[in-house]
């Protein structure tokens, strides 16, 4: 198996702010719930901008990490717009290769 490259190259920190909650990866590999501490803008944590608390665990084992170990919808690519957020609302018809649904029948009166 290949090694795991991060394709994430140039990413916008900016709608990370103290106290957004997301997902890190941890040391062990594994993602928990974690909250933003500081991010910094400082070339020498160019790698690893954003310090995280995971949550339910003490300040030792806060960490820096980078975009490689985040999942956040916050985080994009730099460069890409702040559209809006799909809506979770819109209509199967809607959605490109959906067919649209029959409508509704009355039953007919015998």
């Amino acid at each position: 198996m290949a090694p795991r490259t991060s394709a994430k190259k140039d990413v916008d920190y900016s709608q990370l702010e103290e106290g957004t909650r997301l997902q890190a990866m941890a040391e062990d590999g594994v993602f928990y719930v974690a909250e933003v501490v500081s991010v910094s803008e400082a070339k020498k944590r160019a790698k690893a901008p954003v310090k995280v608390r995971y949550l339910g665990y003490a300040g030792d084992y806060d960490e820096w990490v980078g975009a490689d170990r985040i999942r956040s919808k916050a985080l994009r690519p730099d460069g890409e717009p702040a559209g809006k957020a799909k809506s979770g609302t819109e209509r199967r018809s809607e959605r490109p290769g959906r067919k649209a649904k029959a409508p509704e029948r009355t039953p007919t009166e015998f």
